[in-house]
């Protein structure tokens, strides 16, 4: 969506932004503005003159990443004093922290700007545990750095980082923490993640004893992974599609050998649907396949399968000759004999 577009719907005040890496603030004038390659300079100015202050300047710091950070004295592999420097959020004079990043940010807005009254956000700092692919400094010699402790510690700084002491330039006006999952770019994985992956249930900042009440017997297994719980769900409908079919087609050379006149009232459903037949799949992958602590076999049928229902309520009778296919509210399918309509309920 355009800026234009934004106040065709009468949002001219909603902020506009462009973020950029922390990179743009070294040896710039006061931003880079080199040809061929990266005309930041040009591109604040030109986005000031026509947005005003509605412009926000947004830059990410990862100190993680900064390879201004020395191994500690006669060390090839500690980094206890710069580990402490990269992890300040107090405004301690060490200028790759980020308050002292957001403070030589502010200084270079001022310069271009002449103004600083302009806003400036973080669009991203976090810390990565464990190491990430992608990092090459020295520190990827030290097992402190990308230690669950390094982790944890940062996180927590930037939970009680006080973004309201108004005036102070090593303040932004906005953060925004980097992320909620870990990620895999094109095979290079980095592990900013306060869950490990999209299937984790637990933090990796938790409380020890921590138990997640999304695992049934609390120990702490694994939710199965996405791409087996699609695996599982794809099988239940193409088995369902497949025994639909084939119930049909007999069903059909039936009622062709016993004429067109039989009544079919009273008889055995005639037709079943493939919805019918993916909720009997999945409650029975669900029973076959399933450990105890996981109550799902399939995405579609996870209430089905969780009733408890066993082989002999799949399917139900009643006076009326209607019949339901399975006992939950989920996975019901009434049929009328007469009219040969089925109905989902």
């Amino acid at each position: 969506m355009r800026v234009s577009d934004l106040d065709a719907l009468g949002l001219q005040s909603v902020p506009v932004t462009t973020v950029f890496t922390g990179a743009v603030l070294s040896g710039g004038t006061p931003f880079w503005e080199i040809p061929g390659f990266a005309l930041v300079n040009s591109f604040f100015k030109n986005a000031t003159d026509t947005y005003g202050h509605r412009f926000v300047f947004t830059f990410n710091f990862y100190p993680y990443f900064d390879p201004n950070f020395p191994m500690d004295v006669n060390s090839s592999d500690k980094c206890e004093s710069s580990l402490a420097k990269a992890q300040s959020f107090e405004n301690n004079g060490y200028g790759p922290s980020v308050p002292m990043m957001t403070k030589l940010a502010r200084e270079a807005v001022q310069q271009l700007t002449g103004s600083n009254d302009y806003l400036v956000w973080i669009g991203e700092t976090g810390w990565s545990s464990p190491s990430a692919d992608s990092l090459g400094t020295s520190m990827k010699n030290c097992q402190l750095w990308s230690s669950d402790a390094a982790l944890r510690s940062y996180y927590e700084g930037f939970l009680q980082w006080d973004l309201e002491e108004g005036g102070d330039p090593s303040v932004p006006d906005h953060a925004f923490y980097f992320t909620a999952r870990d990620s895999d770019n094109f095979g290079i994985e980095e592990h900013f993640g306060l869950l490990a992956s999209c299937h984790e249930h637990r933090c990796k900042i938790r409380s020890p004893g921590f138990r997640s009440t999304l695992n049934h017997d609390f120990s702490g297994t694994p939710l199965p992974i996405l791409s087996e719980l699609w695996l599982k769900t794809a099988g239940c409908f193409a088995a369902a599609a497949l025994l639909s079919l084939s119930i049909n087609i007999a069903s059909m050379r039936r009622r062709a050998s016993a004429g067109a006149a039989a009544s079919t009232k009273g008889q055995h459903l005639d037709f079943i649907t493939p919805a019918v037949m993916t909720s009997a799949a999945c409650r029975l992958s669900s029973q076959a396949s399933s450990p105890p602590e996981h109550s799902w076999g399939c995405l579609c049928c996870s209430s089905a399968s969780s009733s408890g229902a066993n082989s002999s309520d799949e399917v139900e009778s009643s006076s009326s000759g209607n019949r339901s296919f399975g006992s939950s509210p989920t996975a019901r399918i009434y049929a009328d004999d007469d009219l040969g309509e089925h109905q989902l309920v």
